[in-house]
């Protein structure tokens, strides 16, 4: 699957700037935060397998976000 993107990526739309700013103003205290409780052996491989095929369809799973001369833009890495 591919997704066309421009050379210099996108710009977020005014809400997601809204949450980027928030975030940073914030110095990162947990606006994007993910708990997962796991019970018995953990094996690397498997689950680095699995998190790689979740992000080959969904895009924005790839999505680099950067802020340059106060504009955010993101674009898929």
């Amino acid at each position: 699957m591919s997704t066309p993107e421009a050379p210099d990526g996108f710009p977020l739309n005014p809400l997601e700037r809204f949450i980027h700013d928030l975030h940073e103003r914030c110095h990162g205290t947990g606006i994007f935060t993910c708990v997962v409780r796991l019970q018995g052996r953990l094996e690397p491989e498997p689950l680095r397998r699995v998190l790689a095929a979740v992000q080959r369809r969904h895009p924005l799973l790839r999505a680099c976000l950067t802020k340059a001369d106060g504009v955010w833009r993101f674009r898929l890495v």
